[in-house]
């Protein structure tokens, strides 16, 4: 019973705050112009506002959180402050010690944790100086003291990864809220739930247990991620699989496609490593999206959110589950709004950028390097080198470097030094792009 209160206590609160929380976005939006001119004045650094609370800055290691009138509501003299998260704002003193203020600048948890994670359903994992873990609520009561050797970062359908270290290995099991050992310590590795199923780690291999800790599928797999949609991906002898909650293998990826996440909407994003692009499949393993995305990200509410370099500028565009077009967002609005996409996103968005100051330098490249692009088909050549580059294919990019100087000589056979030395010139602007 204390277990379902706190799940809906912790949730009405988080509600609260994200309903009827003061507002939040870029400083000079929610200030005053007059009280903004003050602000910046005043301090080194003036973030954006969450919450009501904007993280300022005033010296190297003298943080501080202001309110919406540009008020101290945290003196700028903490060593470190994150953004609010759930209410809560994680802190750090000169001795490394952390703790954390709420919203009304109140320190609530004090500098007493060797490390703490961001809130999240109104609990933070926490570790003491014996390097034990547990979880405080945003009282700063332990809920859990800390006495495992790990835990997880957060609880996960009411349940939470523990471990502990004995006989020279860890041990896996679940905690529910009251700390209540709920499933035994006894797997060597363990991931949080989700849909009623977590992947967990016997000496076979990787299963799927359910709530009641009962193993429901063959634990065989090299590795497994979390059901979504009834599907999950998992790997066995290097070939990667998606299976249901049955166990049943329903279809394999080819050795160049890589699942990127989870299934949504009933498609997943997956990469092609040879075309060097991402794509969408649906549940029967068939191309739902064609691949013709240098960066993109998983569905959310029928629409995915994807980057092309067009014109020389990194658009950012919406679509749907056929491919079409269906919103656009400028670039403010993806860097305030979405830095918490998926990592794979945001790396490949560089990409784009990249992609993008090439179209700009090869959009005004003379006359005659044009008409010698389109002879050798240099601008796809360039494409295809940028594209290995940023992926770190150091083998391919090698190769396509080669072949674009080799283009020097054949540019100067065909039409002479001055459009050769041209060429050369752009490949040095190019390289500068890269790196």
């Amino acid at each position: 019973m204390k277990k379902s209160i706190l799940v809906v206590v912790t949730l009405a609160t988080v509600v609260t705050m994200f309903s009827c929380g003061p507002k939040s976005g870029p400083a000079e939006k929610v200030l005053s112009k007059k009280v903004y001119t003050q602000v910046v004045n005043k301090y080194e650094k003036v973030g954006d506002f969450v919450d009501g609370i904007s993280i300022v800055r005033a010296g190297w290691d003298q943080y501080g959180a202001i309110n919406t009138k540009g008020e101290e509501v945290i003196p700028a003299n903490v060593y470190s402050l994150d953004e609010v998260v759930e209410g809560m704002i994680i802190a750090r003193d000169k001795e490394y010690k952390y703790g954390a203020y709420n919203t009304k600048g109140e320190l609530v948890v004090p500098f007493s944790y060797s490390d703490m994670t961001d809130y999240n359903l109104g609990l933070s994992r926490v570790r003491n100086s014996s390097s034990k873990y547990g979880y405080v609520d945003t009282s700063g009561k332990e809920i859990i003291a800390p006495k495992y050797d790990f835990a997880g970062y957060s609880f996960s359908e009411e349940l939470a990864v523990v471990a502990v270290y004995q006989d020279g290995d860890y041990k896996y099991g679940y905690i529910n809220y009251d700390g209540e050992e709920v499933i035994p310590m006894i797997y060597e590795d363990a991931k949080n739930f989700n849909e009623g199923m977590a992947a967990v780690r016997t000496k076979n291999g990787y299963g799927y247990i359910n709530t009641d800790g009962e193993l429901v599928t063959a634990a065989k797999y090299d590795d497994a991620e979390q059901f979504s949609e009834g599907l999950a991906v998992v790997e066995k002898d290097d070939r990667l699989l998606v299976i249901n909650k049955e166990g049943e293998e329903l279809y394999t990826f080819a050795t160049n496609i890589v699942p990127e996440g989870k299934y949504h909407d009933g498609l997943i994003l997956v990469y092609d490593t040879q075309l060097m692009k991402f794509g969408y499949y649906n549940k029967k393993g068939e191309e739902a999206i064609p691949f013709e995305y240098t960066a993109a990200d998983g569905f959310n509410d029928g629409k995915a959110l994807t980057a092309w370099a067009e014109d020389g500028v990194c658009v950012y565009k919406y679509i749907n589950k056929k491919g079409k077009v269906v919103g656009t967002i400028d670039e403010d609005t993806y860097v305030y709004e979405y830095n918490d996409v998926e990592e794979v996103f945001n790396d490949c968005v560089e990409m784009v950028q990249v992609e993008a100051e090439v179209q700009a330098l090869l959009k005004n490249i003379p006359a005659d390097l044009k008409e010698a692009f389109s002879a050798f088909e240099v601008d796809k050549l360039i494409s295809s080198y940028v594209q290995a580059s940023m992926t770190k294919n150091k083998k391919m990019a090698k190769n396509l470097g080669g072949q674009l100087k080799k283009m020097i000589d054949k540019i100067e056979d065909r039409y002479g030094d001055d459009t050769a030395d041209s060429f050369d010139e752009l490949l040095d602007e190019l390289l500068d792009i890269i790196d």
